[in-house]
């Protein structure tokens, strides 16, 4: 694999046996950012594709992606306590901070 592909993918790797647990593969322009949920379920990804994705690691699935920004995401957070669906915070190049307490579909 080459380094250009490493860097478009998110992986979890255990820190107590230094083992790669999962490669969450799907975004198509680097990745900038990730945060996990407190429950360590899920991880939120932020992308120079200009999305954002929250995967589930156990299935190492997209549950959802985020369209519409118009430049690359470079930072991802989860407010705490909550479920990344139903709030997240994400901010691209040229924006300030972008907070959606709605929710996001995908």
């Amino acid at each position: 694999m080459s380094l250009d592909q490493m860097m478009k993918q998110v992986q979890i790797w255990n820190v107590t046996t230094g083992d790669m647990e999962a490669e969450l593969k799907g975004h198509t322009g680097r990745v900038r950012s990730v945060a996990f949920s407190q429950d360590g379920s899920q991880v939120v990804s932020g992308s120079d594709d200009r999305t954002v994705r929250i995967w589930n690691v156990t299935m190492g699935e997209v549950e959802a992606e985020v369209k519409g920004h118009t430049d690359s995401v470079m930072s991802v957070c989860i407010l705490t306590g909550r479920q990344p669906k139903s709030s997240l915070a994400h901010m691209t190049k040229r924006s300030d901070l972008e907070c959606d307490n709605r929710g996001h579909g995908g």
